[in-house]
């Protein structure tokens, strides 16, 4: 039963996220969605601050001080993509989504090296899952926002 309310709540957020920025384009949505986007990657970038590995309790930057060569091309990645957002150019944030794009999978096998095995999650070092969930939430909106662009673009000039 408790799927069965998810899914329905998933479809009404789905349905009024789609309605709200997929059809009709306005610079206040473009706006949003590009301080939207910047901030989750500025919360990603803070979580890099907590620990990551259990065994070790190394925090984010502490495994790119070590050379970390994943961890430092993901951050990297999310670096570039948040620098790129600061910008209103529409070719810079459709840039700084591929940026988003291309940091998602380096950040899984970043993570998927440093935890091969299973272990006990605990809220102390959960700071890379919610970076992961926060990176994909944000490669959505990454897309709206790349999609609001498209249809600005297209949009008769008045």
């Amino acid at each position: 039963m408790g799927t069965f309310f998810f899914w329905v709540a998933w479809s009404l957020i789905v349905c009024w996220v789609l309605k709200t920025f997929y059809v009709v384009p306005k610079d206040a949505y473009i706006r949003r969605l590009r301080r939207a986007a910047l901030g989750i990657n500025i919360a990603v970038l803070i979580l890099f601050f907590l620990p990551w590995v259990p065994t070790t309790g190394q925090t984010g930057f502490a495994l790119i001080w070590n050379g970390n060569v994943l961890v430092l091309l993901a951050a990297g990645a999310i670096l570039v993509s948040a620098g790129l957002f600061l910008y209103v150019s529409p070719l810079l944030n459709k840039l700084g989504t591929v940026a988003e794009a291309v940091a998602i999978p380096i950040f899984f096998a970043a993570m998927i090296q440093l935890q091969p095995k299973t272990f006990t999650l605990t809220f102390g070092f959960i700071s890379p899952m919610v970076a992961a969930l926060l990176l994909m939430g944000n490669f959505v909106i990454t897309l709206l926002l790349w999609h609001q662009l498209q249809l600005k673009e297209k949009a008769p000039h008045t």
